[in-house]
């Protein structure tokens, strides 16, 4: 067994000052010997804390054990608490409640960038990345050529890393984190950038080592967590609801996304200053700044009020996870005149037909005259 998580928690507060407040209370605390009993923090569970104003769970009583050989991926829409629990493996974060036991070192690549100084060069930071999991300076030299190699960026390695582009940042990432073949391996969406060619590169990679390290895998493609994991565990809104074989984690997260979204849509109208005192009518009924509508209606939208002429009206669709679905006239935008807009009130209906039930949000943007180009 090289990693065990047992009944681990993580709390945030929502309000900065609050934040700000509790984290000296907390270190307070640490400090004169009140709060540094790791058995009692061992013993505990988010059910023996009580949570101050404005504080959540991002995470909540987390057990799973990682043993040499295993790829766990963790599975979950965005938010559920998969980048946290991956930050306190890897030292970033400390635990509310419950244990973590590691043995062996640890690479990881949670973040594009992460760890990299933009001012020092690519050779800098292969010393800099190396030196932070133990790695002496003449113990360094043994792995910068074959790092320097895998990321294939010879040409860029003495010039600084703020030049690189994302690909470039994520090669040489991973190569300084796989370079020396750790006990437990951290991943992060990172093979989600870089070209096809390098990603099957990072594949052979980490065909090698999975067979003698533990390999923990965030990634929203299902590809990828199938063709790696040998297990996988679903969070949701920082609850572990169940692990189990990739293909039946999968099916359940996708039976679980169309049991609470299908045919429901997240519609968010956003005022952008510019546009005053205008009233957002979807489908003959009044709405906030957020609604649910069946994806099937056909999208009605009536904007009232104070319009000003020769504006821009424009929507934007986005998918749960913050990727752009579609724009409605993107390239041709939807001037206002007197045409359009009529009694006082712009109507645009839309057919939904083309995108898939899901969850979704729909940005609705009145563009001033000046925004016009």
């Amino acid at each position: 067994m090289l990693l065990k998580v047992e009944s681990v928690s993580k709390k945030f507060c929502r309000d900065l000052r609050k934040s700000l407040k509790y984290g000296v209370l907390d270190l307070n605390k640490e400090i004169f010997g009140r709060n540094n009993n790791k058995l009692a923090l061992m013993d505990k569970t988010s059910s023996d804390i009580k949570l101050r104003d404005r504080e959540f769970w991002a995470l909540k009583d987390i057990n799973f054990e990682l043993k040499r050989g295993e790829c766990l991926g963790l599975v979950g829409r965005n938010g559920a608490g998969k980048t946290t629990l991956l930050k306190m493996i890897n030292g970033l974060l400390k635990p509310d409640t419950g244990q973590i036991t590691i043995k062996g070192r640890i690479g990881a690549l949670i973040a594009l960038g992460a760890g990299f100084n933009p001012i020092l060069t690519g050779r800098e930071n292969i010393y800099a990345g190396l030196a932070a999991i133990g790695v002496n300076a003449r113990e360094a030299k043994k792995y910068i050529d074959e790092i320097i190699d895998f990321a294939e960026i010879e040409k860029f390695i003495d010039t600084p890393v703020r030049s690189y582009s994302s690909g470039m940042q994520v090669r040489l990432g991973f190569a300084v984190a796989t370079s020396i073949s750790p006990d437990i391996l951290i991943l992060d969406e990172v093979l989600a950038v870089g070209d096809a060619y390098f990603r099957a590169k990072c594949y052979n990679r980490l065909a090698k080592i999975n067979q003698s390290s533990a390999t923990l895998l965030v990634s929203h493609s299902s590809g990828q967590l199938l063709r790696l994991s040998t297990k996988c565990l679903l969070l949701n809104s920082g609850n572990m609801i169940q692990t189990g074989a990739p293909p039946e984690i999968l099916d359940l997260y996708e039976s679980t996304m169309q049991d609470t979204l299908t045919k429901e849509s997240k519609i968010k109208i956003f005022n952008n200053n510019l546009v005053k005192n205008f009233e957002v009518i979807l489908n003959n009924k009044t709405i906030g700044s957020v609604i649910i509508l069946d994806i099937n209606e056909k999208l009605i939208i009536d904007i009232k009020g104070l319009i000003i002429i020769d504006s821009i009206f424009h929507l934007s669709i986005h998918n749960h996870e913050s990727y752009p679905v579609a724009e409605i006239n993107p390239l041709k935008p939807i001037k206002i005149n007197n045409e359009t807009f009529k009694n006082g009130q712009l109507r645009k209906e839309i057919n939904l037909g083309f995108i898939s039930p899901g969850s979704y949000k729909f940005s609705i943007y009145l563009l001033g005259p000046k925004n016009e180009h």
